[in-house]
């Protein structure tokens, strides 16, 4: 998403991906028409801040804090979020199947909440 690389974000999810976000059902296309508006008028740095990972031979499901820095060229500000997902193994690959994703005010932030950075 940082990137704004829509065929790398399709390339990671399943056929039938799905993303609960604030109330509503999104698929990848909803995704990136969401996030595509801005592209050129932003930029974004992604932290993160891992709970739990749970491993089965079929699945894995992953909770974390996320935050997103939003930098412009005369602002900038920061979106947090509560989120899981559930990744499934296609032919040799793990792919995102469910994300769920809950904004969350920075005042309700944990105190003890640590987010590293996301450099790819």
């Amino acid at each position: 998403m940082s990137a704004h690389d829509y065929a790398g974000m399709q390339s990671v999810v399943t056929e039938d991906f799905q993303l609960l976000e604030a109330g509503e059902v999104w698929d990848i296309d909803v995704l990136i028409e969401a996030i595509r508006p801005g592209k050129n008028s932003y930029e974004r740095r992604n932290s993160f801040s891992l709970i739990k990972i749970v491993s089965r031979n079929e699945f894995v499901w992953a909770s974390y804090w996320n935050k997103a820095t939003f930098k412009m060229p005369d602002e900038s500000n920061e979106i947090v979020w509560l989120e899981s997902v559930v990744l499934v193994q296609v032919e040799d690959e793990w792919k995102l199947q469910l994300m769920h994703s809950t904004r969350v005010p920075l005042e309700n932030i944990p105190p003890n909440i640590v987010f590293e950075e996301y450099v790819d």
